[in-house]
């Protein structure tokens, strides 16, 4: 036998409670620090993108003044005239055309560069052989020195578009951004010479290079294959060649990657800078991301061991305020002397207080049937000689009823003693040993006796007959279920007829139930309220019926029972339908 350890009753509120409140609570912070992590999270690279397109803003100014500057030298008209006019002959002389390059200095003069911070710009002239190609003269060039050079060859392949270059040396000392754009002809759009602006990397990202993400994020400026600024620091510098980044780049659309750098993970947003073939990119390590959110689950952490503590607490205290009266009541109700009709004082109003007035309310019952249970003794004493004395009355009713029988026979009688005969019979089916179950060939047996006696006393007024099919007269059946039914038929059917009354009793199995049903040839009445008046037991006018129904179906279940249906030919039929069952 498995063997139950007692424990008290506000150890088991207290455990109750704790396995109940503590992981709600757990589940609940849980919930709290990972909803404010992503929260965080979220709002961290929000503050990431904010940045970069504030940073990508202030840079696209700088971008567009760059290429408004090229813009107005392609657009110039002097430019237009002295590249594109009638004076092209004279690029094939052998003499130095000092008054068209005085000309194109003072065209490209007359544009302010330094105010874009541009710290040299350049014109490169087709088919100009007889102009200067070294670098001295620095404003008005040939196109002869650079014409194999990649660039060059790029922004005549395509002279609608702007091309950005980086040049550094090793020490990322005045390193400096090439912006080169071809001018076409006004006139046959063919590209007539090159400009080309020199700009320093320092005064091109002096405006973003101060810009920090965090405590280790950088913003800065890359093309399709190289970083423009922070070359010197090692974080950014490895991004140089990670392939996955600069396949992004070339995709000219804003994105947002993860890149691992050596050992740390990093998050990169990265957007293009107009048309042009730099972005401005941001990264951060994702564990300074993350840092706030350690530092919101420490917190947890430790509001969540706090809270069990003073959960603990709190369910101690209340398991001992709820088990105090509980266990009083316990030890009242242990300590309680049966002999004593003293009731229990209740301590409370509630339950606790409640059940203590049903003990007090139980011991003061618990008396009364002691007293009961006294008398009933005294008087089951009394009742053993009555007891005796009766046992003899059926025995002596049964005598009684021969000794009559034998005088009739002896007087020749034969009327009387068939009546007699009759009633003997009639009643030692009734009394059945004291058994409330018969067969059903007892049960046709007793309704025979009793229309015996009924006929003799109206003289033929009746008659009945019975085709029991004979595979089921063994089954069981309660006593005196028909009988009710045959007395139902001569009292109320056959009342003041003036024809004789037939009474028709049959009965079958079918589907696992066996039907008995009384035919009558009386007057009839309504069967929808009879049906009514035997499933109601308040009906005191139909008792006989409503207690066979009622029996019934206590016996054999609410889908058996009695029901009375109108005769074709005439009065009524009531149908008995119990269960298969063999004595």
């Amino acid at each position: 036998m498995r063997k139950r350890f007692k424990k008290p009753i506000g150890v088991k509120i207290f455990k109750y409670y704790a396995a109940v409140v503590i992981p709600f609570i757990v589940i609940c912070l849980f919930t709290v620090s990972w909803y404010s992590k992503n929260i965080i999270q979220k709002e961290y690279r929000h503050n990431i993108e904010q940045i970069t397109q504030s940073a990508h803003e202030s840079v696209l100014l700088m971008v567009k003044d760059v290429e408004n500057v090229l813009a107005t030298i392609q657009t110039n008209k002097q430019i237009q005239n002295v590249l594109g006019g009638t004076d092209f002959c004279r690029s094939h002389m052998n003499i130095m055309p000092e008054e068209e390059i005085d000309e194109l200095k003072q065209a490209m003069l007359s544009i302010d560069v330094h105010n874009y911070k541009i710290s040299q710009i350049t014109l490169y002239v087709l088919q100009r052989y007889n102009y200067p190609t070294d670098d001295n003269n620095g404003v008005i060039r040939s196109d002869t020195a650079v014409k194999n050079a990649i660039w060059y060859q790029n922004v005549l392949k395509s002279p609608d578009k702007t091309r950005w270059d980086v040049y550094y040396n090793d020490l990322n000392r005045n390193s400096y951004i090439m912006v080169s754009k071809a001018i076409l002809n006004a006139t046959n759009c063919q590209p007539i010479a090159v400009v080309r602006a020199k700009i320093l990397v320092s005064d091109f990202t002096e405006r973003i290079d101060k810009l920090t993400i965090g405590k280790t994020g950088k913003v800065f400026l890359t093309t399709e294959s190289s970083i423009i600024n922070t070359q010197q620091n090692k974080y950014i510098s490895e991004l140089k060649n990670n392939t996955a980044y600069f396949r992004k780049i070339k995709e000219k659309q804003p994105f947002v990657i993860g890149v691992r750098l050596g050992n740390i993970k990093s998050w990169i947003y990265s957007i293009p800078i107009g048309r042009g073939n730099i972005n401005i990119t941001s990264m951060i390590p994702e564990k300074e991301i993350q840092s706030s959110a350690r530092v919101i689950a420490k917190f947890v952490t430790v509001m969540i061991a706090i809270a069990i503590l003073l959960i603990c607490i709190v369910l101690y205290s209340v398991s001992k305020f709820i088990s105090k009266p509980i266990r009083i009541l316990a030890k009242n109700i242990g300590s309680y002397d049966l002999r004593s009709n003293k009731a229990i004082e209740p301590i409370t109003d509630d339950e606790v207080g409640t059940v203590a007035k049903a003990f007090n309310t139980l011991i003061s019952t618990l008396h009364n049937l002691i007293d009961d249970i006294t008398t009933l003794h005294e008087q089951q004493q009394m009742a053993r000689f009555k007891l005796l004395q009766a046992q003899i009355n059926p025995h002596f009713l049964y005598n009684t009823l021969n000794a009559i029988s034998c005088m009739a026979r002896r007087y020749k009688a034969t009327d009387i003693e068939e009546v007699v005969l009759a009633l003997s019979h009639f009643f030692k089916h009734s009394l059945n040993d004291g058994k409330e179950y018969t067969t059903i060939k007892n049960e046709i047996e007793h309704v025979k006796s009793y229309f015996v006696i009924q006929n003799m006393r109206f003289k033929g007024k009746y008659k009945m007959t019975v085709d029991i099919n004979p595979d089921i007269m063994d089954n069981k059946i309660l006593k005196l279920t028909l009988q009710p039914l045959v007395e139902n038929c001569i009292i109320h059917a056959f009342k003041d007829i003036d024809y004789v009354g037939v009474i028709h009793i049959t009965g079958y199995r079918e589907n696992g139930k066996i039907y008995l049903k009384v035919y009558d040839n009386g007057y009839g009445t309504n069967v929808e309220e009879l049906n009514k008046a035997i499933n109601n037991s308040e009906q005191s006018n139909k008792y006989g019926t409503t207690n066979v129904n009622q029996r019934i179906k206590l016996y054999f279940g609410q889908e058996y029972g009695l029901k009375y249906f109108e005769n074709d030919e005439g009065g009524l039929i009531a149908v008995v339908c119990i269960g298969d069952e063999r004595i």
